[in-house]
């Protein structure tokens, strides 16, 4: 194993190892969850390890009732600084550490690392990943918390134990509202290192060491259940439901809440030029977000069109979906209609097509579906509503 540590004296022989000795194919059994071979769970790209080498064992499901989410163990990627020291704080057990900057870093040249696994100037240490979608938190600025040894103190308190990361998205009232919301529930779990993460309608928990126990994984797995449900109460007062066919309001960043990023002008560009090319209306990407906090999709959206799919007489949304915390290229192509009546009940987390690739998904009488790979800058909306009409058709939504 390269440069590793663990967050408690307990964990040191997994830090040496890599890599966990026990499996959760039994805890997975027992509470109907998939087991699946070494792989990152695309649901929650933003919240994932960088590369799938970081994670074993992952499981996904409906974690707690009506909500998809996953548990997995995962390597906690740590920076180094030049001489092989944490830049994050805190204390760390069996840490063997070498920097890697060398001569460079001497002459005032900072080392580009590889791009692959292990690569990077930092440690890994053993933690557990518990992660859930709510889609009801789009609206929310990327928030993340840790233990407070683990936490710059310039960083604002957040509870007894925690430091919420400073940002400029985050207001005072904001930081108020979900520290009285959640912090009494994080504290119930505090561990040596906890760390919670809420970014793009999702929530992500990682705490220390590769957690098998399962009354261990099901009292983390309950506390994120209730502190999704705390966060939704806080992002309420966000949302204006109204049917699926009513229009949405034009684009206008103005309107945006607080670290919402949609297209940057090129996209605007773009989604101007196919909304003229194909007969479809430019929507505001978070008005869909208020318009349906349950969207049945993953991540939150660049852009919308609405209007009659192309090769159809199908009403419904196009939407390129993103998972990181800025704007990026990277997205997902997704697709909204009403459901049917009669339609099938799906699962949370959606069923995979096989036969376009994409996954289906429904709430609150809204399907969607989106491409299980990641596009980078491809809009291709003609292709993105032929896939999106037969995900739907084959999965019987309409």
């Amino acid at each position: 194993m390269p440069n590793h540590a663990a967050y408690t004296a307990a964990d040191v022989d997994d830090a040496r190892r890599g890599h966990p000795e026990a499996d959760l194919v039994a805890y997975a059994e027992a509470r109907g969850l998939e087991a699946m071979p070494q792989a990152l769970i695309g649901h929650f790209r933003g919240l994932n390890p960088t590369w799938q080498e970081y994670v074993f064992n992952p499981l996904r499901g409906e974690l707690v009732p009506g909500r998809f989410g996953s548990i997995q163990h995962e390597l906690d990627e740590v920076d180094l600084d030049g001489d092989g020291d944490p830049r994050q704080g805190g204390s760390y057990y069996g840490r063997r550490t070498v920097g890697r900057s060398g001569f460079r870093s001497l002459i005032g040249l900072e080392r580009k690392p590889k791009n692959e696994p292990f690569a990077a100037d930092a440690m890994w240490l053993p933690t557990t990943g518990f992660k859930l979608l709510v889609p009801e938190l789009a609206l929310l600025p990327a928030m993340m918390i840790r233990t407070r040894d683990h936490m710059a103190f310039s960083h604002g308190g957040f509870g007894a134990s925690f430091r919420m990361a400073d940002s400029r998205w985050i207001s005072d009232e904001l930081r108020g509202a979900v520290t009285a919301a959640i912090s009494p529930t994080l504290e119930t779990i505090a561990t040596t290192y906890t760390r919670l993460e809420i970014a793009n309608g999702a929530i992500g928990l990682r705490v220390d060491g590769f957690r098998s126990d399962p009354a261990d994984l099901d009292r983390f797995v309950a506390a994120l259940g209730t502190i999704a449900e705390q966060l939704t109460e806080v992002a309420r007062p966000l949302w204006a439901p109204a049917p699926f066919e009513q229009p949405l309001a034009a684009p206008d960043s103005d309107t945006h809440p607080a670290g919402f990023f949609g297209f940057m002008s090129d996209g605007v560009a773009v989604m101007e030029r196919d909304a003229a090319a194909f007969n479809l209306v430019h929507e505001d990407p978070a008005d869909l977000h208020r318009r349906f906090p349950r969207l049945p999709l993953p991540g939150t959206s660049l852009g919308v069109l609405a209007g009659t799919l192309p090769g159809s007489d199908q009403f419904g949304r196009l939407t390129w979906q993103t998972f990181p915390h800025a704007p990026t290229g990277h997205m997902r192509r997704a697709a909204l209609v009403a459901v049917a009546a009669g339609a099938p009940t799906l699962p949370p987390g959606g069923v995979l097509v096989e036969s376009t690739d994409m996954y289906v998904a429904a709430a609150d009488g809204v399907a969607g579906c989106w491409t299980r790979t990641i596009s980078y800058g491809k809009v291709e909306t003609a292709d993105l509503a032929e896939r999106a009409l037969a995900s739907f058709r084959e999965s019987a939504q309409i």
